[in-house]
């Protein structure tokens, strides 16, 4: 298979939670639940950027289709979205790790689903 044709078959949305009313004031679980059914995503690699504590974090991953990685943006908020991680007893299937700079730790194409916080985290581009 060649490199075009794999860049193709990955789909790519990104949802920006805090620009969609209806979303911010639903619980974690009700938000997870309506995200993924947005993004019309069936499975794959969720990237969760500004991801706070970690409490949507964990809702995305509920859907064991999904693995999901959150970002956060304050070194300091890792122990806690990792407890919380941890908590909800999906250590493995969810991550954490620290946005260094104004890029996304991944190579391009990677995510099937990137649930943005805050925009302005990274460059619309990135």
């Amino acid at each position: 298979m060649n490199a075009s044709f794999r860049v193709a078959c990955v789909s790519i949305v990104c949802l920006l939670v805090s620009s969609t009313q209806a979303l911010a004031d639903l619980a974690p679980e009700e938000q997870a639940a309506k995200i993924l059914a947005l993004s019309g995503a069936h499975g794959g690699f969720v990237v969760h950027l500004g991801c706070g504590h970690g409490e949507l974090t964990a809702a995305l991953a509920a859907d064991e289709r999904f693995l999901v990685q959150g970002i956060v943006v304050n070194p300091e908020d890792i122990a806690k979205v990792r407890t919380q991680i941890h908590e909800a007893g999906l250590a493995g299937r969810v991550t954490v790790r620290h946005l260094d700079g104004a890029r996304l730790p991944y190579v391009n194409a990677l995510a099937n689903l990137v649930v943005v916080e805050k925009a302005g985290l990274v460059s619309q581009d990135e």
